[in-house]
């Protein structure tokens, strides 16, 4: 008669280094003993997750029945499928979190750009306005020179015409006076010059 099958194989029998598929593990092994081996494996991909920085505080709560010292009799592939969703849960979460930093670096990229675009734009719009404002100044200037040389004409004019209708006692003195004057248009037509230049 053919001895009973043992659910708890010795070391004897099974040795530590046999070379087994998943499925000899799953046969011969017992469900408490590939729950603890899922469970270890679970805890130190974790604490690799914890020290690379990949895991988040909130992530890294247990769900297992046996992490808190209990062991699920009969769970073994059922730990082994929420362990690897556990796995995928924890890299989606890395990913997101990566992405939502890229996105507010880009906020914040775009929105110091508008800003300094901006501040380009104000004073852009000051330098205008200083221009047109010189500008006018300018010709403000000009213009009133222009009027104080056709004063000067005119009045130069009116004393050539008295000139000729006077005597001769007051040649001398006119004619100092028209002197005058046309050296003050003189310098007065110069310095318009040289700011028209």
């Amino acid at each position: 008669m053919p001895a009973p099958f043992n659910a708890q194989p010795d070391q004897e029998s099974y040795p530590l280094n046999i070379k087994s598929d998943d499925s000899d593990v799953a046969r011969h092994a017992g469900p408490d003993l590939i729950a603890q081996i899922t469970e270890d494996v679970r805890k130190k991909v974790i604490e690799s997750l914890h020290t690379s920085g990949s895991l988040r505080p909130e992530t890294a709560a247990p769900k297992h029945d046996s992490e808190r010292g209990k062991s699920t009799s009969g769970a073994g592939v059922a730990e082994i499928r929420e362990s690897d969703a556990d796995l995928r849960d924890l890299w989606a979460s890395r990913r997101v979190q990566r992405l939502e930093a890229e996105l507010e670096q880009a906020k914040q990229e775009s929105a110091a750009e508008k800003e300094a675009r901006l501040d380009l734009e104000v004073k852009h719009s000051g330098v205008m306005e200083e221009k047109a404002r010189l500008v006018e100044a300018i010709a403000s200037f000009v213009h009133g020179f222009h009027s104080v040389i056709d004063s000067t004409n005119a009045a130069h004019r009116v004393l050539a015409n008295a000139y000729s209708m006077l005597s001769a006692d007051s040649v001398e003195a006119i004619t100092s006076r028209m002197d005058e004057i046309t050296a003050a248009n003189g310098a007065a037509g110069k310095c318009l010059k040289d700011t028209e230049v």
